[in-house]
């Protein structure tokens, strides 16, 4: 391959044979002033594959053991300072990761990214921006190493210009030379140069450290990657690797190379926020399927609970139970799925009491600001209804005078306390003599889903029900 000192990345390659994935993204990118060259099958990819090339998006189903096989050879020939950035587009769920693991893509491929289909645009404009830009500082970097390994003139004329952009890089750049015991044997290694960024992004002091031992800057520790860094020096082949214990709480991408015998150069990239929204899409995922799973199965108590003589009622029931769960959904929406406000679910599923235009409130909500954990709103929402579409037929909220309070506190233990309180309806004679369906869903949903305590009195006055629910975490029931 010829030699490029271009400062652009150069154009996307997109091999998308199928669907409309390729014509999709390309819309997308070009959109946002990324250009794209959609090619039509592995040959034309392979032939495109050239220093002028900044990176390449493919579908997991354009690609084959056969394929890959040809693909990596031509991969394994770049040159030490090109690691051509790939963003694969992979089936969602079960299929796309089996897809990927059959195909061993990720130690094929290098230096990849996978982002699961349907495409989501910010993610997808964000992977490729991030691909080009590491694909053009490769390039830089090759510049400097170039210029170094020039005939001592020309490394003499472009030393100021070198220094000056080696100070000035956002990446992390260290030289260091191995440092070997009286066998030959790597034993340790020292640090040569180090660039301000490097001090920056990995808390080791620079006036420090220059000149020092691996062993001396971090006492008490082997020093990191030093088996690695030494195959790279014996070999001439270059690395990558991520490392998480120079600085916790921080990921870095390593790229090492070998300027010179004896030595090695790392480049280093702070990925960390690339690391947590591969963690956060995957637990997303989880949560998602987590959640589903949860609502279908108050559905499901819902739809056994209801009694079905009457067909009109039975769809009227079902429509009110699925509504508040819908109105939970909402809300947990809202929070990203960290829970749900107590008041608002309240004043959500009692709106039309709420809010009668030109009436004194019936309804009143006394308590404290109170998260629900995202498991228990929907159930407790369910619970609520049933209250409220009790309270709305035979109670207090089914005459104009009715008045319902509802207070709530939370416990010792971080137990929720909540009374539902009815005056003004009809009088009450006391208990039905047999409990409704409405009942049951209610003491089942707070007995059975959120593992509560529920307790009904009829008074004269109006019903009174006190709840205690524990408000964290609680584990399913088995099926």
């Amino acid at each position: 391959m010829p030699e490029v000192l271009a400062e652009d990345a150069g154009p996307l390659l997109i091999l998308a044979p199928y669907g409309r994935d390729a014509g999709t993204a390309a819309a997308l990118l070009e959109r946002d002033g990324i250009g794209c060259r959609k090619l039509p099958d592995l040959a034309a990819l392979r032939a495109a594959l050239d220093e002028t090339a900044g990176a390449v998006l493919v579908t997991d189903e354009a690609l084959s053991h056969a394929a890959l096989e040809a693909l990596g050879a031509d991969l394994a020939a770049q040159p030490p300072w090109s690691d051509l950035p790939f963003i694969v587009l992979t089936r969602g769920g079960i299929a796309g990761r089996t897809a990927v693991a059959a195909l061993r893509l990720p130690d094929r491929l290098g230096n990849a990214v996978f982002i699961e289909r349907p495409l989501n645009a910010l993610s997808l404009v964000g992977a490729v921006r991030s691909a080009l830009r590491a694909r053009r500082r490769q390039r830089q970097l090759r510049a400097h190493l170039l210029g170094r390994e020039a005939d001592a003139a020309a490394a003499r004329a472009s030393e100021a210009h070198w220094r000056g952009l080696f100070e000035r890089m956002h990446e992390g750049f260290a030289l260091c030379e191995v440092v070997r015991d009286a066998q030959g044997r790597a034993w340790d290694y020292r640090l040569v140069e180090l660039n301000p960024a490097f001090e920056r992004l990995t808390g080791i002091s620079r006036a420090k450290a220059l000149g020092q031992t691996a062993r001396a800057v971090l006492p008490g520790a082997e020093p990191p990657w030093l088996g690695i860094c030494a195959g790279v020096v014996e070999t001439g082949q270059p690395a990558r690797l991520l490392d998480h214990a120079t600085r916790p709480g921080r990921w870095f991408e390593l790229h090492v190379y070998r300027p010179e015998p004896g030595r090695f150069a790392l480049l280093v990239m702070d990925v960390t926020e690339r690391r947590q929204t591969e963690e956060r899409q995957i637990l997303l995922t989880r949560e998602v399927d987590h959640r589903a799973k949860n609502v279908l199965a108050v559905v499901q108590a819902a739809l056994r609970l209801t009694p079905r003589d009457d067909p009109g009622a039975y769809a009227e029931a079902i429509e009110g139970r699925v509504a508040a769960l819908a109105r939970a959904h909402t809300l947990l929406a809202a929070e990203h799925w960290s829970g749900a406000d107590l008041r608002a679910l309240l004043r959500h599923e009692l709106a039309a009491f709420l809010e009668e235009p030109g009436a004194t409130p019936r309804v009143r909500l006394e308590g404290q600001d109170l998260m629900l954990p995202p498991t228990q709103a929907q159930p407790l929402a369910m619970a609520l209804h049933e209250l409220t579409t009790n309270a709305a037929k035979y109670g207090a909220l089914s005459r104009p005078g009715g008045r319902l309070t509802i207070r709530w506190q939370l416990r010792p233990g971080s137990r929720l306390h909540l009374t539902w309180m009815e005056t003004g309806g009809p009088p009450v004679a006391g208990p039905p003599r047999r409990n409704g369906f409405g009942s049951r869903v209610l003491t089942g949903t707070v007995r059975g889903q959120l593992q509560g305590q529920v307790a009904l009195d009829w008074q004269p006055s109006g019903l009174v029900c006190e709840m205690q629910v524990p408000l964290h975490e609680v584990e399913e029931p088995p099926a």
